[in-house]
């Protein structure tokens, strides 16, 4: 691919035969130069590829600025497809792209994890003793729970508590210790008895507690 590359150049530069102006020198080095390093960017990807285009079109760009008048620069300023089958603006529209898609990947890469959820950490045991006694809502909807951590009668200022779709087969310790809570959600926890919940009704007068127990 390289080696065809570079025959593409040399067509260029003295063209099919007939008889043209010879470009200058250094303009010649510079796109054989440019040349090579596009046709290495095409086989690479992220910033080796990034760092191989800006070379290329810096030689490109420094042909336009100090041999404008060269061939070479009339050709690249007009739109003429040089190298690899694009012209110079599709070249610098890859580069584009290619910086786009690295800054993209570098935001994901460096992005904070996920934060936490309040339940996660309550159920992992992470929230020390105050910060349990600041909990006054707690949704463990749907987390398949057979049962609770032991520091649940911690939670002295909770006045909701969603224990919904989970798999407790009997009420959690210390459940009737949390006399602020005003609302309790115990539905479709299979393994419940209506008595269980009676009994906890009773530690608990002050809360609404809703269930679909059928034992």
């Amino acid at each position: 691919m390289r080696h065809f590359l570079l025959m593409i150049a040399v067509v260029v530069l003295v063209g099919c035969g007939k008889a043209k102006p010879t470009p200058d020198a250094t303009a010649n080095k510079l796109f054989f130069e440019a040349v090579r390093l596009i046709s290495s960017a095409e086989e690479q990807t992220g910033e080796v590829a990034i760092k191989d285009y800006d070379q290329a079109l810096g030689k490109l760009g420094e042909i336009i600025a100090d041999y404008s008048e060269s061939d070479l620069a009339v050709k690249l300023i007009s739109g003429e497809r040089l190298f690899t089958g694009k012209s110079l603006k599709e070249i610098k529209e890859r580069v584009a792209e290619l910086k786009r898609v690295a800054a993209e990947s570098a935001v994901v890469i460096n992005a904070p994890p996920p934060e936490r959820s309040l339940e996660v950490q309550f159920l992992d045991g992470e929230l020390k003793k105050a910060d349990l006694e600041e909990v006054t809502k707690l949704n463990l909807d749907g987390y398949q729970l057979t049962e609770l951590p032991k520091n649940l009668e911690n939670l002295t200022q909770l006045k909701v508590l969603v224990l919904s779709k989970n798999q407790l087969a009997g009420l959690p310790k210390g459940l009737e210790k949390l006399t602020q809570l005003t609302e309790l959600r115990l539905d479709d926890n299979p393994d419940l008895t209506k008595a269980q919940i009676a009994e906890l009704q009773k530690a608990l007068p002050k809360c609404k507690i809703t269930h679909n127990a059928k034992k």
